[in-house]
C-alpha cells in the first residue's frame, strides 16, 4: 500500500470478506481482518 494515503480512512473502511486478509501501510503496521469481522493490529 502506498505511504502517502490517508490510512485512517482505509482502516475504517476495512470490512470482513470470505477469507482472512491483511492490509499494510508499507512502514511496518499491519491490519489483520478476519472473516468473522475481528480486526487486529500488528507492528513489525
Amino acid at each position: 500500500m502506498a505511504k502517502n494515503i490517508n490510512k485512517d480512512v482505509v482502516y475504517k473502511a476495512a470490512k470482513s470478506k470470505e477469507k482472512d486478509y491483511m492490509l499494510n501501510d508499507g512502514e511496518g503496521l499491519n491490519l489483520f481482518i478476519s472473516k468473522n469481522g475481528n480486526i487486529s493490529l500488528c507492528y513489525k
